[in-house]
This record gives C-alpha cells, sequence and structure tokens, in this order.
C-alpha cells in the first residue's frame, strides 16, 4: 500500500449515496487522492463501506487540467471481515486486480478497499 501513496495528496469532493450506521450516517463511498508527479498518476484509495451493495465511483477531474485514464483497480475484498493473513495462512487476504474499462468509472464491490491508479 505505501508505494502507491507517494506523492501529493489533493482534496477531493465527494457526492452520493450514504447509510446509517451506529456512528450515524456515513458515505458508501470514501475517497483520498494523491499525485504522483514523477510517474504521471493519479492514485485514488475508495472504502466502499456498504456491506451489502457495490457501488459505482466516478471521478471528475475537471479541475486537474488532464484527462486521465483509468490503468489500474487493486481490490481488497470478501465474504468474511473478520478474516486476516496469519504465520499459518499469509495469503488469506489479499488484493486482487480488477477489471479495467476505457472510462475513468470503477465498481467498488460491497465492503471493498480499492486503489484506482490513473494515468495522464
Amino acid at each position: 500500500v505505501t508505494k502507491y501513496g507517494r506523492g501529493m495528496v489533493l482534496k477531493g469532493l465527494a457526492d452520493g449515496p450514504s447509510h446509517d450506521t451506529r456512528l450515524g450516517n456515513v458515505p458508501d463511498i470514501a475517497a483520498a487522492c494523491v499525485l504522483n508527479k514523477e510517474k504521471h498518476e493519479l492514485r485514488v484509495f475508495a472504502l466502499n463501506s456498504n456491506l451489502e451493495e457495490a457501488g459505482q465511483f466516478e471521478p471528475d477531474f475537471r479541475g486537474f487540467g488532464v484527462n486521465p485514464t483509468l490503468s489500474e483497480h487493486h481490490v481488497l475484498t470478501g465474504n468474511d471481515l473478520k478474516c486476516r493473513n496469519t504465520f499459518d495462512d499469509p495469503e488469506a487476504v489479499v488484493p486482487e486486480d480488477a477489471p479495467v474499462n476505457a472510462e475513468k468509472s470503477a465498481v467498488l464491490p460491497a465492503a471493498s478497499w480499492n486503489v484506482l491508479i490513473y494515468k495522464y
């Protein structure tokens, strides 16, 4: 994860559905973005906290001044949210590559943590 978080953190704005939790109302999708100028990449870390439904992630890069395209999508998800890596099973939880389309949007599975890499 830390290899993707290198660069300048950008302030983003989010708009989308939300759901109630014991801690109050939270957005289904929360995201943070890092600009890596050396590699000409925008790296988005996105969490879909909705436990039941996938979410559509549609970034808007209008204010950025370039038209980046989605080049990689890595997903960490599973049916057992308490699953963890151990010495006996170090590969119980591993990220998987998700399909990438020609669009900027991506489907974030329910209860998932995602790394989306956009090239410009």
